[in-house]
Protein backbone atom coordinates (compact mmCIF):
# COMPACT_ATOMS: atom_id res chain seq x y z
CA UNK A 1 0.00 0.00 0.00
CA UNK A 2 1.39 3.80 -0.93
CA UNK A 3 2.89 5.81 1.70
CA UNK A 4 1.49 9.00 2.29
CA UNK A 5 -2.03 8.33 4.79
CA UNK A 6 -2.02 10.88 7.51
CA UNK A 7 -4.48 9.67 9.10
CA UNK A 8 -4.50 5.89 10.61
CA UNK A 9 -7.16 3.91 9.05
CA UNK A 10 -7.96 6.07 6.38
CA UNK A 11 -7.00 6.57 3.04
CA UNK A 12 -5.67 8.69 0.71
CA UNK A 13 -5.76 10.72 -2.97
CA UNK A 14 -2.84 10.43 -5.09
CA UNK A 15 -2.78 12.98 -7.22
CA UNK A 16 -0.85 11.92 -10.48
CA UNK A 17 0.63 13.15 -13.85
CA UNK A 18 -0.09 11.34 -16.87
CA UNK A 19 1.46 11.59 -20.18
CA UNK A 20 -0.06 14.15 -22.33
CA UNK A 21 0.55 12.25 -25.52
CA UNK A 22 3.73 9.95 -25.70
CA UNK A 23 2.46 7.13 -23.16
CA UNK A 24 6.61 7.23 -21.88
CA UNK A 25 6.15 10.18 -20.39
CA UNK A 26 5.11 8.85 -16.95
CA UNK A 27 7.43 8.99 -13.88
CA UNK A 28 8.34 5.53 -11.83
CA UNK A 29 6.63 6.63 -9.24
CA UNK A 30 3.00 7.48 -11.15
CA UNK A 31 3.64 3.91 -12.36
CA UNK A 32 4.27 2.51 -8.69
CA UNK A 33 1.09 4.53 -7.36
CA UNK A 34 -0.94 3.42 -9.94
CA UNK A 35 -0.27 0.27 -9.33
CA UNK A 36 -0.52 0.15 -5.76
CA UNK A 37 -4.08 2.11 -5.03
CA UNK A 38 -7.17 0.37 -4.81
CA UNK A 39 -8.60 2.33 -7.49
CA UNK A 40 -8.19 5.13 -9.48
CA UNK A 41 -10.67 8.17 -10.34
CA UNK A 42 -10.10 9.26 -14.14
CA UNK A 43 -11.62 11.99 -16.29
CA UNK A 44 -11.74 9.43 -19.36
CA UNK A 45 -12.09 5.92 -18.28
CA UNK A 46 -11.07 5.47 -22.17
CA UNK A 47 -7.53 6.75 -21.83
CA UNK A 48 -7.17 5.62 -18.03
CA UNK A 49 -7.87 2.11 -19.49
CA UNK A 50 -5.26 2.45 -22.50
CA UNK A 51 -2.20 3.68 -20.42
CA UNK A 52 -3.17 1.06 -17.37
CA UNK A 53 -2.91 -1.50 -20.19
CA UNK A 54 0.38 -0.30 -21.69
CA UNK A 55 1.89 -0.49 -18.40
CA UNK A 56 0.46 -4.03 -17.43
CA UNK A 57 -1.58 -2.28 -14.65
CA UNK A 58 -5.22 -4.31 -14.03
CA UNK A 59 -7.34 -1.77 -11.48
CA UNK A 60 -10.66 -0.82 -11.40
CA UNK A 61 -11.29 2.70 -12.42
CA UNK A 62 -14.22 4.92 -11.43
CA UNK A 63 -15.41 8.14 -14.21
CA UNK A 64 -14.84 11.44 -12.38
CA UNK A 65 -15.67 14.23 -14.64
CA UNK A 66 -17.52 17.51 -14.27
CA UNK A 67 -21.05 16.08 -14.81
CA UNK A 68 -20.88 14.04 -11.90
CA UNK A 69 -18.44 15.70 -9.46
CA UNK A 70 -20.25 16.37 -7.00
CA UNK A 71 -21.77 13.15 -6.28
CA UNK A 72 -18.89 10.83 -6.85
CA UNK A 73 -16.55 13.66 -4.58
CA UNK A 74 -19.13 12.26 -1.66
CA UNK A 75 -18.43 8.55 -2.60
CA UNK A 76 -14.89 9.10 -3.41
CA UNK A 77 -14.78 10.75 0.45
CA UNK A 78 -16.09 8.17 1.80
CA UNK A 79 -14.01 5.65 0.19
CA UNK A 80 -11.33 7.70 1.76
CA UNK A 81 -12.47 7.55 5.02
CA UNK A 82 -13.10 3.89 4.80
CA UNK A 83 -9.15 3.40 4.20
CA UNK A 84 -8.68 3.12 0.28
CA UNK A 85 -6.14 4.63 -1.43
CA UNK A 86 -7.74 6.40 -4.51
CA UNK A 87 -5.34 7.84 -7.54
CA UNK A 88 -6.56 10.41 -9.41
CA UNK A 89 -5.89 11.25 -13.15
CA UNK A 90 -7.15 13.69 -15.40
CA UNK A 91 -7.95 13.48 -19.43
CA UNK A 92 -4.17 14.10 -19.31
CA UNK A 93 -1.30 16.01 -17.67
CA UNK A 94 -1.63 16.92 -14.31
CA UNK A 95 -5.25 16.60 -12.70
CA UNK A 96 -6.19 19.81 -11.17
CA UNK A 97 -5.83 22.58 -14.09
CA UNK A 98 -9.01 23.13 -16.47
CA UNK A 99 -10.37 20.08 -15.33
CA UNK A 100 -12.54 18.91 -12.21
CA UNK A 101 -9.96 17.89 -10.66
CA UNK A 102 -8.97 20.68 -8.22
CA UNK A 103 -12.74 20.56 -6.77
CA UNK A 104 -11.87 17.22 -5.93
CA UNK A 105 -8.80 18.11 -4.00
CA UNK A 106 -10.22 20.79 -2.23
CA UNK A 107 -12.84 18.98 -0.79
CA UNK A 108 -10.95 15.89 0.11
CA UNK A 109 -8.62 18.62 2.15
CA UNK A 110 -11.59 19.95 3.73
CA UNK A 111 -12.26 16.97 5.30
CA UNK A 112 -8.99 16.74 7.01
CA UNK A 113 -8.17 13.74 4.56
CA UNK A 114 -4.36 13.39 3.03
CA UNK A 115 -3.51 14.63 -0.58
CA UNK A 116 -0.67 13.32 -2.02
CA UNK A 117 0.98 14.98 -5.09
CA UNK A 118 2.54 12.66 -7.58
CA UNK A 119 4.25 15.38 -10.24
CA UNK A 120 4.63 15.01 -13.87
CA UNK A 121 4.23 16.19 -17.25
CA UNK A 122 2.02 19.09 -17.71
CA UNK A 123 1.00 21.14 -21.18
CA UNK A 124 1.97 23.93 -19.56
CA UNK A 125 5.73 23.40 -18.52
CA UNK A 126 5.54 21.42 -21.63
CA UNK A 127 4.97 24.55 -23.80
CA UNK A 128 6.96 26.65 -21.48
CA UNK A 129 10.07 25.03 -21.73
CA UNK A 130 10.06 25.54 -26.20
CA UNK A 131 8.64 28.74 -26.35
CA UNK A 132 12.02 30.77 -25.55
CA UNK A 133 9.25 33.69 -24.08
CA UNK A 134 9.05 32.80 -20.35
CA UNK A 135 12.34 33.13 -18.85
CA UNK A 136 11.02 36.28 -16.32
CA UNK A 137 7.74 34.36 -15.41
CA UNK A 138 4.26 33.67 -17.33
CA UNK A 139 0.73 34.03 -16.47
CA UNK A 140 -1.63 31.13 -17.20
CA UNK A 141 -5.37 31.55 -18.03
CA UNK A 142 -6.84 28.02 -19.17
CA UNK A 143 -9.24 28.25 -21.78
CA UNK A 144 -10.73 31.58 -23.08
CA UNK A 145 -14.63 31.84 -22.79
CA UNK A 146 -16.17 30.25 -25.71
CA UNK A 147 -19.18 32.93 -26.45
CA UNK A 148 -16.98 35.73 -28.53
CA UNK A 149 -18.43 39.11 -26.46
CA UNK A 150 -16.83 37.40 -23.47
CA UNK A 151 -13.97 35.97 -24.90
CA UNK A 152 -13.12 39.80 -26.43
CA UNK A 153 -13.87 41.22 -23.00
CA UNK A 154 -11.42 38.95 -21.40
CA UNK A 155 -8.85 39.81 -23.88
CA UNK A 156 -9.40 43.67 -23.13
CA UNK A 157 -8.78 43.13 -19.66
CA UNK A 158 -5.20 41.43 -20.31
CA UNK A 159 -4.37 44.69 -22.63
CA UNK A 160 -1.94 45.69 -20.33
CA UNK A 161 -0.48 42.50 -18.81
CA UNK A 162 3.56 42.19 -19.53
CA UNK A 163 4.32 38.48 -18.88
CA UNK A 164 3.61 35.78 -21.46
CA UNK A 165 -0.07 34.40 -21.31
CA UNK A 166 -0.72 31.17 -22.13
CA UNK A 167 -3.93 29.70 -22.85
CA UNK A 168 -5.79 26.64 -23.92
CA UNK A 169 -7.80 25.90 -27.11
CA UNK A 170 -9.71 23.94 -29.05
CA UNK A 171 -9.38 23.13 -32.77
CA UNK A 172 -13.04 24.41 -33.58
CA UNK A 173 -11.78 28.02 -32.18
CA UNK A 174 -8.54 28.28 -33.19
CA UNK A 175 -8.92 30.99 -35.71
CA UNK A 176 -11.87 32.86 -34.47
CA UNK A 177 -9.48 33.07 -31.10
CA UNK A 178 -6.17 34.15 -33.04
CA UNK A 179 -8.28 36.57 -35.08
CA UNK A 180 -9.65 38.18 -31.58
CA UNK A 181 -6.26 38.44 -29.88
CA UNK A 182 -4.62 39.92 -33.21
CA UNK A 183 -7.94 42.64 -32.97
CA UNK A 184 -7.39 42.85 -29.59
CA UNK A 185 -3.62 42.99 -28.59
CA UNK A 186 -2.19 43.53 -31.68
CA UNK A 187 -0.40 41.36 -34.43
CA UNK A 188 2.31 40.18 -31.47
CA UNK A 189 4.96 37.52 -32.25
CA UNK A 190 3.49 34.35 -30.54
CA UNK A 191 4.11 30.31 -30.02
CA UNK A 192 1.45 27.85 -31.39
CA UNK A 193 1.78 24.85 -30.01
CA UNK A 194 -0.63 21.63 -31.44
CA UNK A 195 -0.93 18.65 -30.08
CA UNK A 196 2.10 18.03 -28.31
CA UNK A 197 4.32 14.80 -27.43
CA UNK A 198 1.92 13.32 -30.31
CA UNK A 199 2.60 11.98 -33.62
CA UNK A 200 1.38 14.86 -35.05
CA UNK A 201 3.28 17.23 -32.74
CA UNK A 202 3.71 21.05 -34.05
CA UNK A 203 5.55 24.41 -32.71
CA UNK A 204 4.90 27.64 -34.43
CA UNK A 205 6.79 30.55 -33.54
CA UNK A 206 5.57 33.88 -35.43
CA UNK A 207 3.17 36.95 -36.22
CA UNK A 208 -0.52 36.20 -35.75
CA UNK A 209 -1.21 37.12 -38.92
CA UNK A 210 1.54 34.95 -40.90
CA UNK A 211 -0.19 32.09 -38.95
CA UNK A 212 -3.70 32.75 -39.72
CA UNK A 213 -2.76 33.06 -43.52
CA UNK A 214 -1.00 29.08 -42.50
CA UNK A 215 -4.16 28.13 -41.13
CA UNK A 216 -6.28 29.35 -43.87
CA UNK A 217 -8.02 26.45 -45.45
CA UNK A 218 -6.78 23.44 -43.12
CA UNK A 219 -9.13 21.32 -41.53
CA UNK A 220 -7.85 21.89 -38.08
CA UNK A 221 -7.80 18.90 -35.35
CA UNK A 222 -5.74 18.17 -32.53
CA UNK A 223 -5.15 20.08 -28.76
CA UNK A 224 -3.47 23.39 -28.88
CA UNK A 225 -1.16 25.59 -26.61
CA UNK A 226 -1.10 29.24 -27.20
CA UNK A 227 1.73 31.61 -25.61
CA UNK A 228 1.41 35.12 -26.20
CA UNK A 229 4.25 37.50 -25.20
CA UNK A 230 2.82 40.85 -22.65
CA UNK A 231 3.16 44.37 -23.28
CA UNK A 232 6.32 45.88 -22.42
CA UNK A 233 6.46 49.45 -20.94
CA UNK A 234 8.67 52.09 -22.87
CA UNK A 235 11.27 51.81 -20.15
CA UNK A 236 11.52 48.18 -20.61
CA UNK A 237 11.85 48.31 -24.69
CA UNK A 238 14.91 50.00 -24.15
CA UNK A 239 17.67 48.22 -26.14
CA UNK A 240 21.31 48.52 -24.28
CA UNK A 241 24.96 48.62 -25.64
CA UNK A 242 24.92 44.72 -25.78
CA UNK A 243 21.51 44.31 -28.30
CA UNK A 244 22.66 47.05 -30.08
CA UNK A 245 25.77 45.59 -31.27
CA UNK A 246 24.41 42.02 -31.31
CA UNK A 247 21.87 43.72 -33.76
CA UNK A 248 24.34 45.60 -36.15
CA UNK A 249 26.71 42.22 -36.57
CA UNK A 250 23.74 40.37 -37.64
CA UNK A 251 22.59 43.24 -39.97
CA UNK A 252 26.24 43.45 -40.86
CA UNK A 253 26.20 39.07 -41.57
CA UNK A 254 23.49 39.43 -44.21
CA UNK A 255 20.33 38.19 -41.54
CA UNK A 256 16.75 39.39 -42.59
CA UNK A 257 15.70 42.44 -40.60
CA UNK A 258 12.77 39.89 -39.46
CA UNK A 259 14.95 37.22 -38.37
CA UNK A 260 17.14 39.70 -36.81
CA UNK A 261 13.73 41.14 -34.73
CA UNK A 262 13.02 37.95 -33.81
CA UNK A 263 16.10 37.76 -32.06
CA UNK A 264 16.17 40.84 -30.58
CA UNK A 265 12.50 40.50 -29.52
CA UNK A 266 13.56 37.07 -27.51
CA UNK A 267 17.14 38.60 -25.95
CA UNK A 268 15.37 41.99 -24.99
CA UNK A 269 11.76 40.97 -23.75
CA UNK A 270 9.78 43.10 -26.10
CA UNK A 271 6.92 42.64 -28.38
CA UNK A 272 8.16 41.46 -31.80
CA UNK A 273 6.49 44.66 -34.22
CA UNK A 274 8.62 46.94 -31.83
CA UNK A 275 11.50 44.86 -32.02
CA UNK A 276 11.45 45.06 -35.85
CA UNK A 277 10.72 49.09 -35.81
CA UNK A 278 13.72 49.34 -34.32
CA UNK A 279 16.05 47.10 -36.84
CA UNK A 280 14.46 48.94 -39.48
CA UNK A 281 15.38 52.67 -38.02
CA UNK A 282 19.01 51.09 -37.12
CA UNK A 283 19.53 49.34 -40.18
CA UNK A 284 18.29 52.86 -42.28
CA UNK A 285 21.09 54.81 -39.74
CA UNK A 286 23.61 52.14 -40.56
CA UNK A 287 22.91 51.97 -44.59
CA UNK A 288 20.99 54.69 -45.30
CA UNK A 289 19.05 53.49 -48.66
CA UNK A 290 21.60 50.84 -49.92
CA UNK A 291 20.34 47.40 -50.01
CA UNK A 292 22.17 44.98 -47.63
CA UNK A 293 22.88 41.31 -49.66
Amino acid sequence: MPSGAKHKGKGSLYVVSTPIGNLEDITLRGIRILKEVDMVAAESMSRTRTLLSHYGIKKGIISYRRENQKNMTRRIIEKLNSGYNIALVSDAGTPGISDPGSYLVSKVMEEGLSVVPVPGVSAITTAVSVSGMCHQGFVFLGFLPSAPGKRKKRLDSLKSETLPMIFFEAPHRLVETLKDIRSILGNREIVLLKELTKLHEQITRGCIDDILKDLEGMDIKGEYVIIIPGEKSASSEHIGEELVFLMDRMLGDGLSTRDVARTISREGGMPYRKAYKKCLERKKLLYGNQKKA
